[in-house]
């Protein structure tokens, strides 16, 4: 009963439209690929302009998502963010950098900062595309994408550039950054340098009392007379371990020798310094137990880090203007990327470093077309994309200096996968503004193949093929120019990788074996919009969804060989495999409001809800579904005049309570506040930040987050949110 009354509460607020910030003229990419006027398109998609990047000067990109209300981001680390989209995440959800896929191989189920390596500060815009997508973007778009767009070269600008610092208190974070850019009648050319420098995060002090100890750090781990001890925290409100280095790269290149051409090389690399596993290091023996004791509850790992984490990306375009019978545009995207990631990771008490590699080369084109034929805006083409996957493993004694190999986290022969897609999209201007009709299909073929030479792997090596296929069906009605209401059903599938299939996971100690039979798993959303402009002043959305998932994937206990177990590097790992033996549904409502207060003010805010469900076999009753978060949303006040410009907002959530969470997924409840049942209290922090234009040359910002210093953690996080957090930004342009 009192969860019905909730969700009518919900329901009645966001009806009536109590809380956001939308144009209905806005330009999107990310509804057909190619320009599109958001009132065109049947899916919610939200942008972030490269004015509030930079009105807001975040730390990193999983902050700028994090900030918007609508989307929670997970973090086991500093370094780490993971972005949670309408209940998906990780390899659920998709990630486009400027048209190239950013999802590989080896995107696990889990929790992924793959987001943090793009700098937020090098972006032109962002988009979110909410819902099922995998249409327009292929495998793993079930419960949104993410697309990226980086700064572009301009034309005819001549030599110019800007330049920022920025210092943030809560983690002594120091970046500095400068882009250039020269643009002449037909070459242009931007180039773009960020380094950042992390400190020890600092949680906020103001915390309830019944919660005990819960995110201190009473204790650190320490080396002395080559033994680890548990050293005593002078400050347990500082994060140790969690500094970290960042620098990322970028260069592109437009030539444009025609108004009908255009060639664009674009140049991304990002790296970073080793970046610990803050959750991995704070475990005990004990994981339900608040109080580390050196003598009686010691810490399970003495070094849990990722090793330098490199992003590399090498892509050319080819836009051209067919004008034809054919297509009226075409594009060609060409790229190739490259990862490099290690674990590197050592049991307390135990002299043995164990290091596992990992290398994935990537090579994509993407042939988009589009068509104008009277009141049908098409567009459609073809992507591939292969991965090529090197893991290797290594094992050295930190005191004797002894190297020996070890067991590969994925098959040590090397792998590969495919993916080979047609799609096409269609708006249908059934009537000039006010009625749009969008459909569209794609089919993917997909493999995966792996060598093992390993013999712990008794399964060896093996090949594995299937297809998988989505659509979409929307309808965008505007009764006037103010007003917006769309109906959308649109499908999403996820292809089984190479995480899937075939991995030793430490953590659990398992061995993931593959199964030949498994299917893409299906996602089929439906939802319904209403955009309304009223009079001149007052913007209100609303709009609710749901989301049924069938083949769902789940771990499932197998044996190799008539046997479940099998002793690796002297420790008893169980074999697992994967089927798609569960269904799981999502549900949501969500409400937003924009609203002026005269010539100088803005009143806006968001509310999102989630709820979901699974069953774990078809016959079993229903249990929650992991990766649901909280209610949560957003809500301010923005002041502006013609040099000055400030926000005071509000970010919360609601409780997490132990009847929601997942008992056997990626919901941490050892790092909630109960250990034993899961529960993750409500918060709220409020946030203010000002900026003024000294000149047109010279803007300083200033920013205070969590001005109450009130201590939180991000559902299903294995690190606290940043205490009181004083922000200096310093810009400039020439």
């Amino acid at each position: 009963m009192k969860k019905n009354t909730l969700l009518i509460a919900l329901w009645a607020i966001i009806s009536s439209g109590l809380f956001a910030q939308k144009t209905i003229k806005e330009i999107v990419i990310s509804g057909s690929k190619f320009d599109a006027e958001k009132k065109e398109v049947a899916q919610t998609i939200d942008v972030i302009s490269s004015k509030e990047l930079k009105f807001n000067s975040f730390g990193n990109t999983g902050d700028v998502l994090q900030n918007t209300g609508t989307i929670s981001v997970q973090q086991s680390q500093n370094g780490g963010g993971s972005p949670i989209i309408r209940g998906f995440e990780a390899n659920r959800l998709g990630i486009v950098v400027d048209g190239v896929r950013m999802n590989t191989a080896i995107f696990r189920g889990g929790h992924l900062q793959n987001v943090l390596r793009i700098d937020n500060g090098q972006l032109d815009r962002a988009e979110v595309f909410y819902g099922a997508g995998s249409t327009l973007y292929g495998s793993d778009a079930l419960g949104g994408v993410m697309n990226f767009q980086t700064l572009k070269p301009q034309l005819n600008t001549g030599f110019k550039g800007n330049a920022f610092a920025r210092y943030a208190s809560a983690s002594e974070e120091k970046t500095g950054g400068f882009t250039l850019q020269y643009g002449s009648s037909k070459f242009a050319s931007v180039t773009s340098f960020t380094y950042t420098d992390f400190g020890n995060l600092m949680m906020g002090n103001l915390r309830d009392p019944k919660y005990g100890n819960w995110g201190k750090r009473l204790y650190s781990q320490a080396r002395i007379d080559e033994k680890d001890v548990m050293v005593a925290n002078p400050n347990p409100n500082e994060q140790l371990g969690t500094g970290y280095i960042q620098y990322n790269i970028l260069q592109k290149f437009l030539f444009q020798p025609s108004v009908k051409t255009s060639h664009t090389i674009n140049f991304q690399y990002s790296n970073s310094s080793d970046i610990n596993r803050y959750d991995r290091l704070t475990e005990t023996a004990d994981k339900t137990s608040r109080n580390e004791n050196p003598n009686t509850n010691k810490f399970s790992n003495a070094e849990w880090y990722y090793g330098p984490e490199a992003r590399l990306m090498a892509a050319y375009t080819l836009n051209h203007s067919l004008n034809n019978g054919f297509a009226d545009k075409m594009r060609l995207t060409a790229a190739y990327q490259n990862y490099k990631e290690s674990r590197n990771t050592r049991r307390f008490g135990n002299n043995n470093l164990t290091s596992q590699r990992e290398n994935v080369d990537i090579a994509s084109i993407n042939l988009d077309f589009s068509k104008k034929l009277r009141n049908h805006s098409f567009s459609y083409g073809l992507e591939g994309v292969i991965n090529w996957v090197a893991s290797s493993a290594v094992q050295w004694n930190i005191t004797t200096g002894k190297v020996t190999n070890a067991t590969t986290r994925y098959p040590d022969g090397g792998s590969q996968t495919g993916s080979y897609s047609i799609y096409a999209q269609d708006i249908w201007e059934v009537t000039k503004d006010l009625a749009y009709i969008n459909l569209g299909a794609r089919y993917s073929y997909n493999t995966i193949s792996a060598t093992v030479n390993d013999t712990s792997r008794k399964y060896g090596s093996f090949e594995i093929s299937n297809s998988a296929y989505s659509f979409n069906a929307g309808l965008s009605l505007l009764p006037s120019k103010n007003n917006k209401i769309a109906l959308n059903i649109s499908s999403g599938y996820r292809t089984p990788n190479l995480d899937d299939v075939s991995k030793i996971f430490d953590e659990q100690l398992f061995i993931q074996v593959n199964n030949p039979d498994v299917k893409p798993e299906m996602a089929i959303n439906f939802e319904v919009n209403s955009w309304n402009k009223i009079a001149e002043d007052l913007t209100l959305e609303a709009g609710a969804y749901y989301t049924t998932m069938t083949d769902y994937i789940i771990n499932q206990v197998t044996s190799v060989n008539g046997s479940s177990t099998t002793i690796v590097d002297g420790n008893t790992y169980t074999y697992q495999t994967l089927g798609n033996a569960s269904t799981a549904k999502i549900m949501g409502a969500y409400g937003s409001m924009k609203l002026k207060m005269g010539k100088y003010f803005d009143l806006f805010g968001n509310v999102n809800y989630t709820y979901g469900r699974v069953r774990m076999t078809p016959t079993s009753d229903e249990i929650p579904l992991d990766h649901i978060p909280p209610m949560s949303g957003k809500f301010g006040l923005q002041y502006h005049i013609s040099k000055f410009n400030s926000e005071l907002s509000v970010l919360f959530n609601s409780t997490k309570n132990a009847v929601d969470y997942s008992k056997s997924g990626e919901d941490n409840i050892d790092k909630s506040a109960d250990p034993i049942n899961g529960f993750t209290p409500a918060w709220y922090i409020m946030n203010m930040r000002t900026s003024y234009d000294f000149s047109n040359r010279l803007t300083a910002q200033v920013a205070l987050d969590n001005i109450f210093d009130t201590y939180y953690r991000v559902f299903a996080s294995g690190i606290a949110s940043p205490g009181r957090n004083l922000r200096f930004t310093l810009r400039t342009s020439f």
